[in-house]
This record gives C-alpha cells, sequence and structure tokens, in this order.
C-alpha cells in the first residue's frame, strides 16, 4: 500500500518569459507516492510503461486532451511544450489554435518593435509571456524605414517602403 507524503519546493524566479520578483517565492505543495517493492511479483514480465502517462492518471482521449489544452492561455503553451512530445505535437500541428478559433477563444495581445529592430515582438497583455514573430523578409530601407501597422482580427499588418516600392506585409497570429 503506497504511503503520502507532503513536501514543499519552491519555484525558481526569474524565467525569460515571466515577470517575478525574485523576492518573492510561490510555494507549492508536491504529494509523492512512494511505493514498496515486492519481490515476488514477476517484473520481468511486465513491458514498460508509455513515459508520456503517470501511473497514478489514466490516459486522456485524444479529443479531451485537445479540447483541454485549448482553453490553456496561449501564453502558457511555451511550458506544454516541455511536457512531452505528443503535447509538443499537438501544438504544432494547430490542430488547438483551429478549436481556439471554433470555440470563441480570444486573448488580447501587444505587438511591440523597438526602433532599429527587424524582429516584431508578441506579448500577452500583463507582459508576462511574450514571443518573437518571424524577421520579415523586407530590403535595409523597409528596415529602417518609416513602418504604419494595423492590427485587423488575428492579423498584424505592417506597410512601409522597399527600394521597388511600396510593399504590405502581414502576420497571422491565431487565436
Amino acid at each position: 500500500m503506497p504511503k503520502e507524503e507532503e513536501l514543499e519546493c519552491e519555484e525558481e524566479p526569474g524565467t525569460m518569459f515571466r515577470d517575478d520578483d525574485p523576492d518573492k517565492s510561490i510555494k507549492k505543495h508536491v504529494i509523492l507516492s512512494i511505493g514498496s517493492h515486492d519481490s515476488t511479483d514477476q517484473d520481468t514480465d511486465k513491458k514498460p510503461k508509455d513515459a508520456d502517462y503517470s501511473v497514478l492518471t489514466p490516459p486522456l482521449s485524444h479529443e479531451i486532451e485537445v479540447s483541454i489544452l485549448a482553453r490553456v492561455p496561449r501564453s502558457e503553451y511555451w511550458r506544454i511544450s516541455t511536457v512531452n512530445k505528443r503535447f509538443l505535437s499537438l501544438l504544432r500541428s494547430g490542430e488547438i489554435y483551429s478549436l481556439r478559433r471554433d470555440i470563441g477563444v480570444r486573448e488580447p495581445s501587444v505587438f511591440v518593435l523597438a526602433s532599429g529592430e527587424s524582429s516584431w515582438w508578441a506579448f500577452d497583455r500583463r507582459f508576462r509571456s511574450c514571443h518573437k514573430l518571424p524577421i520579415l523578409p523586407s530590403d535595409w530601407s523597409f528596415v529602417l524605414g518609416d513602418k504604419e501597422t494595423l492590427s485587423a482580427g488575428t492579423h498584424l499588418i505592417v506597410s512601409g517602403k522597399e527600394m521597388d516600392g511600396l510593399v504590405i506585409w502581414r502576420y497571422s497570429c491565431p487565436a
């Protein structure tokens, strides 16, 4: 019969995507299950367990996993992608973004382009998480010149002037 032991641990502050105060420590309670090993068990007949599933939790169906992940804030997707390869592939497939659009999940974002930079940054509304948008494949005159921007729905539209004339770029920012 497994014993349960409660431990306190502190989360490490100062990750790149978080706006944590290093003086604050967030305490979490973790329950560890400690089991005894019986030498009479036939361990050699058992197949190795899938690393994606915990021994204590039964597996969820694919539809339920996607439905749950679609409701998680987009700013936390970088954490989810580190859980296992299956979650990473779900995020890369775009299936979660389609479901978010279907169920009407909307999250405000703030887009920033610093002067002289060629990359835009997307921040969540509380500036706790950010990600870099792909670099626009434009020439030096566009990068250094004036640009006009417009946000329309799930698109960020950037217009400016290149050597050959006016150009308009559009970022598609899924919900």
